[in-house]
């Protein structure tokens, strides 16, 4: 994901709109950059990813246990530190029930 694909996606659509059926936020996790535009914009810190049809996490969660992640040291750990700047928890949501209860979708079709 670029930032200025991003940027020019968040004029029209919610932060927290899902691309592919991931989360923008997810689509970011490699650039530090636009975790932060995400974040700033009002993108959910703990957003649910569902990697799989067994495994739903927080973005915090898949850059802790690698999942998607830029293979610079200092990227990764710029994107962490971020995160938890905004307030992320690294959740393992499929351990939980989680209800979404929003009445729209926010899909991104292009």
């Amino acid at each position: 994901m670029k930032f200025n694909n991003l940027h020019s996606i968040l004029k029209t659509h919610s932060p927290d709109a899902v691309y592919r059926g991931l989360p923008l936020l997810y689509w970011a996790l490699k650039k530090p950059d636009c975790v932060a535009l995400l974040l700033k914009e009002g993108a959910n810190p703990d957003i649910s990813c569902s990697i799989d049809e067994e495994l739903r996490v927080s973005p915090l969660y898949v850059v802790e246990n690698g999942l998607r992640t830029s293979r610079r040291r200092y990227k990764r750990q710029l994107v962490h530190e971020i995160l938890e700047l905004y307030g992320a928890s690294a959740i393992r949501y499929s351990d939980f029930c989680v209800l979404d209860v929003r009445p729209y979708s926010n899909e991104i079709i292009l």
